[in-house]
């Protein structure tokens, strides 16, 4: 109702309570109809699936014949298929940064095969991705009723890349405990050399940066 107030009519509900969808559907409204109701248990947007039923997030990513035929050109597009905001595939994601980071360093043709090197880094790419399937990570990062919530970053950095990552501790009533990652970020060390110090205080920076967003959000949901 508020949405529609706004003049924003809502289109293609879901939940993972069956309540809430009966209780759309059976609206009387010209503009809410029974295609406004996403019934299947897995709902996907830009390459990332709610498995409504289990309310887990899971990865579906299209392999087409890649593999078979790896130029630029298709391994771009094939990385470009890849939409993870909260790095929750960080350890692949850093990968395919790298070897986009070596596309444009040996100025390729778009159609050009591949060195020998790089198109077995390729292959061992291709193989990691068709193991996303099944990878599930659950929606709920917080237990019910906690008590405690903590937040834990880790930063570190190798001469290719730096990256962090950061975790939740949420403890309830009862003292069971729950430790889920929130998200991860990773960055490419430039070409131009830069020491492995200066690269894991970049790997700090970032750490620091994205762990003061995360707490601005905690604080608004307390």
């Amino acid at each position: 109702q508020i949405l529609k107030d706004a003049g924003m009519e809502l289109r293609k509900v879901t939940s993972n309570n069956n309540e809430v969808l009966n209780h759309i559907a059976n609206i009387k409204d010209e503009h809410v109809t029974q295609h406004n109701v996403l019934n299947q248990n897995r709902i996907k947007t830009l390459g990332i699936v709610w498995n409504r039923q289990l309310d887990v997030f899971e990865y579906n990513i299209q392999n087409k014949n890649y593999a078979t035929n790896i130029t630029k050109r298709t391994i771009l597009s094939y990385i470009s298929q890849i939409f993870d905001p909260l790095g929750l595939l960080g350890p692949i994601i850093v990968q395919a940064k790298l070897i986009m980071q070596k596309l444009w360093q040996l100025q390729l043709d778009w159609d050009a095969q591949l060195p020998y090197d790089l198109h077995n880094i390729c292959l061992e790419f291709y193989s990691q991705m068709q193991q996303t399937e099944t990878v599930q990570i659950p929606r709920q990062i917080l237990t019910s009723n906690p008590t405690n919530i903590q937040l834990h970053g880790f930063a570190d950095a190798s001469e290719k890349a730096y990256g962090i990552a950061i975790y939740v501790k949420c403890t309830d009533e009862c003292e069971n405990t729950k430790i889920q990652l929130i998200c991860s970020k990773s960055r490419v060390a430039p070409l131009k050399t830069i020491t492995l110090p200066k690269l894991e205080l970049c790997g700090a920076l970032l750490l620091a940066q994205i762990m003061k967003k995360l707490i601005k959000c905690f604080k608004h949901n307390q």
